[in-house]
């Protein structure tokens, strides 16, 4: 199930990358014709796309996160290492830190 969602997170970077590219495609030509018609509508679709720094930090989250739930570090971690943290946890809550001797 872990990796179904690592696979859809990586299509939602490669989609996300794609409107991307389709706005700043479309603006360029818009542009490079010069026509003073009006921005096409490709563009006004896909605007929202077009902002750098939060597509730089989406889409680099979810390629981490797609990585880590393909690759299975994730459910290696979830299974294994969870596991022992939470007990660990639960045991200083309820018993406190103990000194070293």
């Amino acid at each position: 199930m872990l990796h179904l969602v690592g696979v859809l997170f990586l299509f939602a970077a490669k989609l996300r990358i794609a409107l991307s590219n389709v706005y700043f495609a479309s603006m360029g030509t818009f542009v490079l014709d010069g026509l003073n018609v009006g921005e096409p509508w490709l563009a006004r679709k896909t605007r929202r796309f077009a902002n750098f720094k939060s597509n730089f930090i989406v889409i680099s989250t979810l390629l981490l996160c797609s990585y880590y739930f393909v690759s299975g570090n994730f459910y290696m971690w979830l299974e294994h290492e969870l596991p022992i943290l939470i007990n660990s946890f639960v045991d200083t809550v309820i018993n406190g830190r103990r000194k070293p001797n």
